[in-house]
């Protein structure tokens, strides 16, 4: 008992783990999105950091339906990232894109359709529900490595409304699961399972390419139906390699060519490798502060 008290303390004094979602409350959605953040709800990340979900089921605060005359409004789209996990909300890029352009002088309002855990097919089902009702006219899609996935990605929603893999069968009830993902220890053990375990090489290749252009190129054709812009971003991460990440972005830029829109390669930011300082402690993928900060900076260029 004592022992893993005091592994729990070390793993969050010097936060050993990545962060990880707690108290997120989900709901099954009948299409390739899978799931998302129940309305109305909030969390606590296992690092403190809180997660607020306002009444449309998006991080962040109350938005309109009905845009004011003369502002413009920008959709982000995107998984963890774009949602802004590990960081506060007013850190996330969204806000701070949302802030850079109203310092223009005119009304900007951005929305954070980002979801943990998605990928383009959840993505673009998810924007094809929202697309309508936001009526965005600047939609961006933020596009990772981990975006190269056969298939949506799926969930089972445990009985306490959290998120679980369908192929694992834990030892424990889901009863359990609100108070065991406030433990960094479990938090540890279940990254050592997911290591020991991991098959990125079958999972994320580069022959899963023509899927996600394919929900690329939906998106673009729901944002056309909206008369929105799309501007699409990619961002490297410490994985995978670079000579994977570039294999991507050379092919992406013939894709966004294609589908005449712009790419932002934004390792003209993060550096190739990227720079370990941007990202949060012990996390391969997610950006701090200062990375939400550079992806503002380089997606505010292209919002018209």
């Amino acid at each position: 008992g004592i022992s893993a008290v005091v592994l729990e303390v070390a793993i969050r004094t010097f936060q050993l783990v990545p962060d990880a979602m707690s108290s997120i409350q989900y709901q099954a959605i009948p299409s390739e999105e899978n799931f998302a953040p129940v309305p109305n709800t909030g969390g606590e990340s296992l690092y403190g950091i809180k997660h607020r979900i306002n009444s449309l089921g998006l991080r962040g605060p109350e938005i309109s339906l009905e845009k004011p005359p003369g502002s413009t409004r920008i959709a982000v789209v995107g998984d963890s990232v774009t949602f802004g996990f590990g960081v506060k909300e007013e850190d996330s890029y969204a806000n701070q894109l949302n802030n850079l352009l109203n310092q223009r002088g005119r009304a900007y309002s951005v929305c954070n359709l980002g979801v943990p855990a998605y990928n383009t097919y959840n993505e673009k089902a998810r924007y094809a529900r929202f697309a309508p009702i936001l009526k965005p006219d600047v939609t961006v899609v933020l596009i990772l490595y981990n975006d190269l996935q056969a298939k949506t990605t799926e969930f089972r929603i445990t009985s306490t409304n959290t998120l679980a893999l369908p192929s694992r069968k834990p030892p424990f009830p889901d009863s359990w699961r609100p108070l065991l993902e406030k433990s960094a220890l479990y938090h540890s053990l279940i990254r050592l399972y997911s290591v020991l375990g991991r098959h990125d090489e079958q999972e994320f290749n580069m022959s899963n390419f023509d899927g996600m252009t394919a929900q690329l190129a939906e998106i673009v054709a729901i944002a056309n139906a909206q008369k929105s812009t799309v501007v699409l971003a990619l961002i490297p991460g410490i994985w995978p390699p670079v000579e994977k990440y570039s294999v991507l972005a050379d092919k992406l830029k013939v894709t966004a060519a294609k589908l005449n829109v712009p790419l932002v390669d934004l390792s003209a930011d993060f550096g190739l490798p990227v720079r370990r300082e941007l990202f949060l402690p012990s996390d391969q993928s997610h950006p701090n502060r200062a990375g939400h900060t550079l992806i503002a900076q380089a997606l505010v260029k292209h919002i018209p």
